[in-house]
């Protein structure tokens, strides 16, 4: 690729904001690569999908585009993803052909994760305290208390019926990077879903890697710039 001409879009998970991927924007930066975190807008799966595809076409007209997706940004990256020319799934769902979200979630969600998850009347997900651990145990201690102070409810019921048919690292050339003490998805089907793609890397990282390992995160993702 050619190194002036690339752009990273950085997809957050759920629960999350753009704000997240502040430390690997300015890493990037630093590199002179530029990025685009996009705000998904939670308003149901097929609206996060069309945030990314729009920032996707959107840069695609001044170069390539690395997209990035983690967590639950992987599942979003996996249906908006086809007109990119890379992806890099971070600690990030990776859907199979024909899979549903619905299925992918007892597999991948760790029971720690599981016991925090608070399951509102509408369908609508909060965290308990235990997040922390979950999310940032590695991650600076003043990065995770501003992060917990930030986070968000998140819709389930339309990301669960969502079904994978043609997911985006079929065609286009992926990487995967394995969080190796991720304690919100499980390491070692992160592992296995990252012998599907082309390439992967393990950070010795917590579920964020953004925050816990962000120079690693940030040189794997400039190399392919």
């Amino acid at each position: 690729m050619a190194g002036n001409s690339s752009c990273v879009v950085l997809v957050h998970g759920a629960w999350h904001g753009s704000w997240c991927w502040d430390p690997v924007v300015e890493g990037l930066a630093e590199r002179g690569v530029r990025s685009d975190a996009v705000e998904l807008p939670f308003t149901g799966f097929d609206a996060d999908v069309a945030a990314v595809r729009s920032a996707v076409r959107s840069h695609a007209e001044e170069g390539p585009v690395v997209l990035v997706g983690h967590s639950y940004g992987g599942l979003v990256i996996s249906e908006a993803g086809h007109e990119a020319s890379q992806l890099v799934y971070a600690a990030a769902l990776l859907p199979a052909a024909g899979e549903s979200a619905q299925d992918m979630m007892p597999t991948w969600m760790t029971q720690q994760l599981l016991a925090e998850v608070q399951f509102g009347d509408d369908g609508v997900l909060g965290l308990g305290p235990g997040a922390r651990e979950c999310f940032y145990q590695l991650s600076p201690p003043e990065m995770a208390d501003a992060a917990l102070q930030r986070l968000r409810p998140f819709p389930l019921p339309e990301a669960e019926r969502a079904v994978f048919h043609d997911p985006s690292w079929r065609h286009v050339p992926s990487m995967y990077l394995v969080s190796t003490f991720d304690q919100a998805l499980y390491p070692e089907v992160q592992r296995d879903r990252a012998s599907w793609v082309s390439a992967s890397l393990e950070l010795p990282a917590d579920h964020s890697q953004f925050f816990s390992a962000p120079d690693r995160l940030v040189e794997a993702v400039a190399a392919l710039c």
